[in-house]
This record gives C-alpha cells, structure tokens and sequence, in this order.
C-alpha cells in the first residue's frame, strides 16, 4: 500500500512539472528583454516610435540576422558563411556578426498560431525565412495585442 502511495505521488509530481514546462508561456530571452525594456523606456502608449539596434547591443557588430522559425541548421549556417549557429527547433533566432564571424546568437521563443506575450517580429517578407540588417538599422516599432499581451512589430526604415 506504501509502495502505491509512493507512486502515486511521483507520478503527480511528474505530471505536474510536465505541465508546467509546457503549458506554461516560455520566458523571454536575456536580449530579447533587453530590446523590450528599451522599446518600454522609448514608446509609450500607443505612439508609433523608433529603435536603433545598435543602442540596445552590447557587442560590435556590422550585420543582423533575423530567422523565421522553422529555417533548417544547415540552410541557416549556408546562409550565414559559417557552421557555429545555434540551432534551436521551433524558434526564431537572431544572429549578429562581424567581420563574418558570429559574435552574438539568441533563440527566441515564438507563438505558433498568434504572436505570445513580448514576441518581437521582424519584417520579413512572407515568402522568406530571413532577412539581414546593417549596423545602422533602423527599425518603426508598432504594438499589437495577443491574448497573453502586447507584442512588437520591428519594420526597417533605415
């Protein structure tokens, strides 16, 4: 009878955190927040506004890549030049290099039937799976609304 209970309470526990890591909405990555958190001090309201990407990076940098998910490692890494890119299944991923060399990567979470809490998109075009940025990039971010919450829309303008 131990020996059920016992059981019985692994198997809760388990189904529980299986819940929880899957059910629940996946953590904004470390960058991401990084760009959200400047998009928060810069836009307020429902104003349109501006964001430099090279104002909210860490690192030096001459070109940025951003993938739709369900781009392939290998179609990714051909793209790129190189074969050290992070492949991460079911993610979006921002790639930026220098000298064509990567010297950042982050795989970013991604809604599969509507855009999640804090999801940025980038303007790439519906029939692509990429599209690269120059260092000086300027992106027109725009809010839109989810049901878990507001999520941004990154179109180049310069």
């Amino acid at each position: 009878m131990r020996w059920l209970l016992i059981a019985f309470v692994a198997l809760c526990l388990a189904g529980g955190a299986f819940a929880w890591h899957f059910l629940s909405p996946p953590a904004t990555p470390p960058f991401e927040s990084k760009i959200l958190q400047s998009i928060n001090e810069t836009c307020t309201g429902n104003t349109l506004c501006t964001l430099q990407m090279s104002t909210v990076t860490p690192f030096d940098w001459d070109k940025m890549y951003a993938f739709e998910m369900g781009i392939g490692a290998s179609e990714m890494n051909q793209l790129l030049g190189t074969n050290d890119a992070e492949y991460c299944d079911l993610q979006r991923h921002l790639i930026f290099l220098k000298n064509g060399k990567i010297v950042f990567q982050e795989c970013e979470p991604e809604g599969i039937e509507e855009a999640t809490k804090n999801e940025m998109t980038f303007d790439i075009p519906e029939t692509g799976k990429y599209k690269s940025y120059p260092h000086d990039v300027v992106f027109l971010v725009t809010q839109g609304t989810s049901k878990e919450g507001p999520w941004f829309n990154l179109k180049q303008i310069r």
